[in-house]
């Protein structure tokens, strides 16, 4: 199983740090200081080089960010936007979630300069009940994710969890009411389905509540599977966008999504979408 016991009812356990027991190196980027895993070969070398990772995404997250809000950043990594939103909220939250140990423990060493931050050894899943164990990427650390017990043919180390090589579970839904989370972001590399169903949308919700999602084509069943999850929102009093590189967004259309996911016969690698309801909703209208 993959229910853990947790101080005061918390969805996920705190991580515990240990030390990392990798290379590691300093990058800065949006005035943060950051240690990221010297062997990866494409976050640590693109932010080097760029001083960024995401900006476009980064941005819009920013940009729906107050002074008080409660950040919920689902498959964190090493803890970049975890960094950058508890700067720009300083009298908010920042709760950290990711299943790999690796990369927690450098999360944990990012985080400490900030005092509203907390990290969570774990996933987000439509299935907290069932095992989950991770697939590590060591060439590209911000491409680890989790796959259900029964089908992994990757066993690993690196996980943190309740049994041995398990992954403690929780749904988006435990996880927004517990933290009472009013911005997320997911990016759990094509298990965001998963993520997203594990929120009940006819439940006890946020009433200001915006969602930053990374979507991979490629793990939906076609543009209608889509099609119905933004529906489904729409049910629940949510706008749907779509984000651009230069942050921009554009109101949700079957025309734009089909633009988006497919090139021919052919699937685009991903693209970014946003769910928002209540404050920030109405700030996007009044643009318009």
């Amino acid at each position: 199983m993959s229910r853990v016991a947790t101080a005061a009812g918390a969805p996920l356990p705190e991580f515990v740090p240990q030390g990392p027991t990798e290379p590691v190196t300093w990058v800065r980027a949006r005035g943060i200081e950051l240690l990221v895993p010297s062997a990866d070969e494409v976050v640590t070398p693109y932010m080097r080089r760029k001083r960024e990772w995401d900006g476009n995404l980064l941005s819009a997250v920013l940009d729906s960010v107050t002074p008080t809000t409660t950040f919920l950043d689902v498959g964190s990594m090493v803890g970049y936007f975890s960094c950058v939103v508890a700067k720009a909220a300083p009298r908010g939250r920042v709760v950290a979630v990711e299943p790999s140990r690796a990369n927690l423990e450098l999360a944990s060493l990012n985080l400490s300069n900030f005092d509203n931050a907390t990290l969570l050894a774990g996933a987000i899943t439509n299935s907290p009940d069932a095992e989950w164990l991770l697939v590590p990427d060591e060439v590209n650390r911000g491409n680890t994710r989790v796959e259900l017990g029964a089908t992994s043919t990757t066993p690993t180390t690196d996980a943190v969890g309740a049994t041995a090589g398990s992954i403690a579970a929780c749904t988006l839904s435990e996880a927004i009411r517990y933290f009472k989370a009013d911005v997320v972001k997911i990016d759990v590399q094509g298990m965001e389905k998963d993520v997203l169903e594990s929120l009940d949308l006819r439940g006890r919700l946020p009433a200001d509540l915006t969602l930053f999602c990374e979507f991979t084509p490629e793990m939906w069943q076609g543009s209608d599977d889509i099609v119905s999850l933004v529906a489904r929102f729409a049910d629940a009093g949510f706008d749907a966008y779509f984000l651009s590189e230069t942050s921009a967004y554009s109101a949700f259309s079957l025309a734009r999504l089909e633009r988006r996911v497919q090139a021919g016969s052919r699937w685009a690698d991903h693209f970014e979408m946003i769910f928002t309801r209540g404050r920030y909703a109405k700030a996007i209208r009044s643009r318009a």
